[in-house]
């Protein structure tokens, strides 16, 4: 049995607003087409309407992608605030990603911090660095100690990294404890998640003007010739191409190597038909498109 996966990702490995639908694929699987209403899968998206998108499945690689952070307090003192994490969401193509975590001596008198986290989860790797000192050995083992004097702080630096963890299902956590020595000292989690998923493929918009203006009406249904590299779908979008005046459904074909759009339903004056022309199939080859038309 394959994998199941999921191509309506937007640019920061985000899902979709809305529904997609209408799905298209070449021969090998390489490229698929579909419909969405979703604004958020890639910028600028405005208009409003149904889109066509293209997707290349083989440009999806296997990415870190922070999931979620946060942390409990437990005595409101010393470990927390808005510097605990450094919050952000981003994508490094097998790198490591980092956490910055922030203790904090807000006692009268200087105080020793006593740190301690869990070590990493098969197929993750976890670096802790204080400075440019490595001190996971110390943070995951029987814990790592420093003295900090009153109202200074320290920052740690959580390097977190995968590159044999189960893309899309994988994911680890680490809970770093601190807790000062003296019992009005805070002691709390910071709790660090990292999930490894798919990056976000690279998506485009196929019912757009040469321009790179979106349609400004509803596109789809969809196909695609053996390569992918030939898009036929239908579209009510009247700034597609030049001379479409008949505010119907039209045929049209998106190259994706010239990235232009060509009305196919139109007739040997350059105009589009006078009824609409839908459901189009193009041939293996991209040599040859078939469509419905109400056009005479």
């Amino acid at each position: 049995m394959g994998k199941l996966s999921r191509l309506t990702y937007n640019d920061v490995g985000d899902t979709t607003y809305d529904n997609s639908f209408l799905p298209a694929v070449n021969a090998d699987g390489s490229v698929v087409a579909f419909a969405s209403w979703a604004w958020n899968l890639t910028p600028g998206i405005g208009n409003g309407a149904i889109n066509v998108f293209t997707v290349e499945r083989g440009s999806s690689i296997p990415d870190l992608m922070i999931y979620t952070t946060g942390e409990t307090a437990r005595n409101g003192i010393g470990l927390h605030g808005t510097n605990i994490v450094q919050r952000r969401q981003l994508t490094m193509t097998n790198n490591p990603t980092s956490f910055f975590v922030r203790l904090d001596n807000d006692g009268p008198t200087n105080d020793t911090f006593f740190v301690r986290a869990n070590a990493p989860a098969p197929g993750w790797d976890a670096s802790f660095f204080f400075g440019t000192t490595n001190v996971t050995a110390a943070v995951i083992g029987t814990g790592w100690t420093n003295s900090l004097q009153a109202g200074s702080n320290l920052v740690l630096r959580l390097d977190a990294s995968s590159t044999s963890a189960a893309i899309g299902e994988s994911w680890a956590e680490w809970f770093i404890v601190a807790s000062g020595t003296r019992t009005n000292s805070a002691q709390d989690a910071v709790r660090a998640v990292v999930t490894r998923k798919p990056s976000p493929p690279a998506l485009q918009v196929v019912s757009r003007a040469a321009g790179g203006r979106l349609g400004n009406d509803d596109s789809g249904p969809i196909s695609l010739n053996s390569d992918g590299s030939l898009i036929a779908f239908t579209s009510m979008a009247s700034d597609l191409t030049g001379k479409d005046y008949n505010l119907q459904e039209d045929v049209f074909v998106f190259n994706r190597q010239s990235q232009t759009n060509e009305c196919l339903s139109k007739s040997s004056d350059g105009a589009t038909g006078n009824g609409r022309s839908y459901n189009p199939r193009i041939s293996r080859d991209g040599r040859y498109v078939v469509f419905q038309s109400a056009a005479n």
